[in-house]
């Protein structure tokens, strides 16, 4: 058997660590985008030989979340947008 000090350490660490990872979860449900990138429309820079600032109008973005989520196409001659949502009944959007 363990100590009694022992046993109190460890289930308060294990209790920590459990509500930290509740506070995690809880944070990531709660954001609306889970992943950010930027994207390049590599056709349309190689067809135009693009360098430099001019390589700027062919950087697109995309953001993810857990329900909904939002592409920006860029090949040049300005942006696209395209939102998709996979339960668009359950979610209300906010924009």
């Amino acid at each position: 058997m363990m100590p009694s000090t022992q046993k109190k350490v460890l289930f308060s660490l294990a209790g920590t660590l459990s509500f930290a990872c509740a506070l995690i979860v809880a944070a990531a449900m709660g954001g609306r985008n889970w992943v950010k990138a930027t994207v390049l429309c590599k056709t349309g820079a190689q067809l135009v030989n693009a360098t430099g600032s001019e390589l700027d109008k062919f950087i697109g973005q995309l953001n993810y979340g857990l329900f909904h989520g939002q592409r920006l196409k860029q090949c040049g001659l300005g942006g696209r947008p395209f939102s998709f949502s996979f339960f668009p009944d359950l979610v209300d959007d906010p924009s």
